[in-house]
C-alpha cells in the first residue's frame, strides 16, 4: 500500500493538482512534515505561496536540502526581478549624485587589447617619424659642415654658449721661437686659390695669440677627425721622448680650407713654436693640408694646434702622427 507522499507525488505526476493540494491540506493541518510543506511548495500559484511553503519546511527542518536549494533559487530570482524594475524618475532624480562625475565604464577586454594595440602603433609612427627627421637633419649637418657652411658652426656656438675669438691679423702660436726670439706673426703667403680680403700685411703685422678652446691627447698611429670653426682653435697633445721622430700630418676635407698652414704650429714641452725642430711640408698641393716631420730635442709633451680662419682653415679634418 503506497504511503501518503507517494500518492501526493503520482497526482502531481498526473497533472491532479487541485487534488493533491486537497490531500495536503488535509495532512499538514494533522502532521505536517518538512518533506509535506515541500510537496505543497511544487503545487503553488505563485512565488510568494512556495517561499511561504519552503519557510515552512526549512522552520521544521533547517537541514532540508531539497527546499534549501529552491528556496536560494527563489531568491536569486527575485533579486534579479527587482534590478530589473525601472524606479520612478523622481526617484531617479533625488538619488543622483552632486557633483560627483560620472565614472566611464570599462572596455571589454578585446575593445581595451584593440586600444592598447593602436595607442602603440602611433606611439611607434611617432618614434619613426621622429628618427627620420633626425636622421634627414644629421645628413644635411653633415653635409653642410663638409661643404664649410657656416650654419653648422653657428649652431655649434648656440649650443656650446662659447664665442669665436676676433680674429685680428695673423695668428701667433706659442711664445718663442726655437731660436730664443720672441714670436712673431709669419710674412704674407699669398692665398692658393682666390685673394682673402681678411689677409694683409698690415693685419699680419699686428697679429693675436692663439688660446685653444679645447684639447685632447692623441695617440701615435690613431687618427682623429673633428670639425674646426671660424675664431675657434683645437690642440692635440703628443708625448715624445728625446732623440725621436715623429711625423704628424691634418688633411681638411672642405672647400673653404685652402691656407692652412698659416694657422697651425707644433709647440715643445716649453711652449715655444717648434719650426727650427719641425720640417713642415703637405700631403695635397691645393693648401688643405700639413704634414710636420719633428726631431724631437726635449722629452715632454709637444703640441700641434690648429686656428680656424674663415676662408683658410675650417671645417672637417683628420690629424694623426706616427713615430718614424
Amino acid at each position: 500500500m503506497p504511503d501518503s507522499l507517494t500518492i501526493i507525488q503520482q497526482e502531481i505526476a498526473k497533472g491532479h493538482v487541485v487534488r493533491a493540494r486537497k490531500i495536503l491540506r488535509v495532512l499538514l493541518e494533522e502532521t505536517p512534515t518538512s518533506a509535506l510543506w515541500y510537496l505543497a511548495s511544487t503545487v503553488c500559484e505563485t512565488h510568494e505561496q512556495e517561499m511561504g511553503c519552503l519557510k515552512e519546511a526549512l522552520r521544521i527542518d533547517h537541514n532540508h536540502m531539497a527546499s534549501r536549494r529552491r528556496y536560494v533559487e527563489l531568491k536569486q530570482i527575485q533579486r534579479l526581478n527587482k534590478e530589473a524594475e525601472m524606479p520612478p524618475l523622481m526617484v531617479l532624480v533625488d538619488d543622483l549624485p552632486m557633483g560627483e562625475p560620472e565614472l566611464p565604464a570599462e572596455p571589454d577586454p578585446f575593445t581595451a587589447k584593440h586600444m592598447r594595440d593602436r595607442r602603440s602603433q602611433h606611439r611607434w609612427a611617432a618614434v619613426s617619424v621622429a628618427g627620420t627627421v633626425v636622421m634627414s637633419l644629421s645628413s644635411a649637418y653633415f653635409v653642410l659642415t663638409l661643404l664649410g657652411s657656416p650654419i653648422p658652426a653657428q649652431i655649434r656656438a648656440i649650443v656650446s654658449g662659447e664665442q669665436p675669438a676676433e680674429q685680428v691679423g695673423q695668428p701667433i702660436f706659442g711664445t718663442k721661437t726655437g731660436s730664443g726670439q720672441l714670436n712673431t706673426p709669419p710674412a704674407p703667403i699669398p692665398p692658393v686659390s682666390a685673394p682673402n680680403e681678411n689677409y694683409s700685411a698690415a693685419a699680419a703685422a699686428s697679429g693675436f695669440e692663439v688660446h685653444p678652446n679645447k684639447s685632447a691627447a692623441l695617440e701615435a698611429e690613431t687618427p682623429v677627425n673633428d670639425v674646426l670653426d671660424p675664431g675657434f682653435a683645437h690642440e692635440y697633445v703628443l708625448k715624445a721622448e728625446q732623440g725621436e721622430e715623429l711625423a704628424v700630418a691634418v688633411q681638411f676635407f672642405s672647400p673653404t680650407a685652402k691656407r692652412v698652414a698659416a694657422n697651425m704650429a707644433m709647440l715643445d714641452p716649453d711652449g715655444i713654436n717648434a719650426s727650427a725642430q719641425c720640417e713642415r711640408g703637405s700631403i695635397l698641393t691645393d693648401g688643405s693640408s700639413v704634414t710636420y716631420l719633428c726631431k724631437i730635442n726635449k722629452t715632454g709633451n709637444w703640441r700641434l694646434q690648429l686656428f680656424g680662419s674663415s676662408g683658410e682653415s675650417t671645417g672637417v679634418y683628420i690629424v694623426t702622427y706616427q713615430r718614424m
